[in-house]
């Protein structure tokens, strides 16, 4: 199993609309407003790299209210 932690900034008003969405999206196992410089860190787990890859390029950073996210790869669990 693949796992990614992404720190997700948004725009000023989204914070709400885009946990929802996220909360919604294939392979986000969990998303959550967090205080500090991001405002929402995600986890996605898929059965390959190329499955978080995807979710990660294809659908979280074309979330409404995204601004720009850091993701991390799990290495070793």
């Amino acid at each position: 199993m693949a796992k990614a932690y992404i720190m997700i900034n948004c725009d000023k008003g989204f914070g709400d609309e885009t946990l929802k969405e996220l909360r919604r999206v294939k392979h986000v196992t969990a998303a959550d407003v967090v205080y500090g410089v991001y405002d929402i860190v995600a986890v996605v787990q898929a059965p390959a790299m190329s499955a978080v890859e995807e979710t990660i390029i294809n659908k979280i950073r074309k979330v409404k209210g995204v601004s720009s996210t850091l993701t991390m790869l799990v290495a070793k669990t």
